[in-house]
């Protein structure tokens, strides 16, 4: 704690304070990173399925390109 208070004497408060914030804003944004990719990987599986649940639904039910059902 005194390392603190001897840092805010000798070098001023607003210093401090912007080390402070980059510190703090470096952290968050590694941390964002990491989960939009993890949120980046999970839509490209959910897309992945909702495509192929699309092929398979096509074959077997007889959709248009436009995915109306043909009910003749």
């Amino acid at each position: 704690m005194d390392s603190i208070v001897t840092a805010i004497t000798n070098v001023g408060f607003p210093i401090v304070m912007v080390l402070l914030m980059w510190y703090l804003f470096i952290h968050f944004y590694d941390s964002m990173r990491e989960e939009l990719d993890k949120l980046r990987d999970t839509i490209e599986a959910n897309t992945s399925a909702v495509n192929d649940l699309c092929t398979r639904l096509d074959g077997e039910i007889g959709a248009d390109e436009t995915g109306v059902l043909n009910n003749e």
